[in-house]
């Protein structure tokens, strides 16, 4: 069977190096290189900044680590470069406290025991409550619930994550789309397209033109996919920060 992990990069987080070296060894048997140590969260996020990785494996005890945990100190980070994260513990850590986190690696881990937990958290997926915001702004919109608006609301989801990703249609958006309902790119391209000339055809024109403005052209009568994403995504953006 195809080692699916072979190549990937982590990064470890921990302030204490002994603990986080426990992983190394089921690492390696993964074939994923340890990209880099790091002791704090602000570290982490200047790690990722500087350089891409596949996963971020996390202490519990990291210094400065929120009781959320590290994905909003990475969240501002553009999507393709955001890593999927898991947190690690000792075997001797309290269940209540390994409770606030998920997923969680015990240590030492066996190899396979680790490969299951990589497996449900990679790749990166976009947040289920983003998209169904987008789902709610759509249908406001006048979006009919077709197969199309579920491949917009994913596509809004990833805007939502990265501000640029709107910009990177071919790169980002139409690509992990495809790959999330299993269909080709072009296939995802061209029904996100139709959907938005039906229903910029059809809708409400008074209430595209107060959420739009000058962004539609006005002999087109409709904004681009990239303008819907990037408004959406805002959107979410703006409701994330209430």
């Amino acid at each position: 069977m195809t080692n699916v992990f072979s190549g990937k990069s982590a990064l470890l987080a921990s302030s204490d190096r002994a603990s986080a070296s426990l992983l190394t060894d089921a690492l390696r048997a993964l074939k994923i290189e340890v990209a880099g140590y790091s002791s704090s969260l602000p570290e982490t996020h200047d790690f990722l900044i500087r350089r891409e990785c596949d996963f971020v494996f996390a202490s519990i005890f990291l210094p400065m680590l929120p009781a959320s945990g590290i994905e909003e100190g990475i969240y501002s980070l553009p999507l393709y470069k955001k890593p999927a994260v898991l947190y690690f513990a000792g075997e001797n850590t309290s269940s209540l406290m390994l409770s606030a986190f998920s997923p969680v690696v015990t240590l030492p881990v066996k190899a396979e025991d680790l490969k299951a937990k990589l497996l449900a958290v990679y790749p990166v997926r976009v947040r289920d409550k983003d998209v169904q915001k987008a789902e709610e702004i759509l249908s406001g919109m006048g979006f009919s619930p077709v197969p199309a608006r579920k491949y917009l609301s994913y596509a809004c989801a990833l805007s939502a994550n990265d501000i640029n990703a709107a910009r990177n249609l071919k790169r980002t958006i139409y690509p992990a789309a495809a790959n999330a309902f299993g269909i080709k790119d072009m296939q995802i391209a061209d029904a996100m397209r139709r959907l938005i000339d039906k229903t910029f055809l059809s809708g409400d024109i008074e209430n595209q033109y107060k959420l739009f403005g000058s962004s539609i052209d006005e002999t087109r009568g409709k904004p681009t996919v990239s303008q819907l994403l990037a408004l959406v995504g805002e959107m979410i953006r703006m409701d994330k920060n209430k």
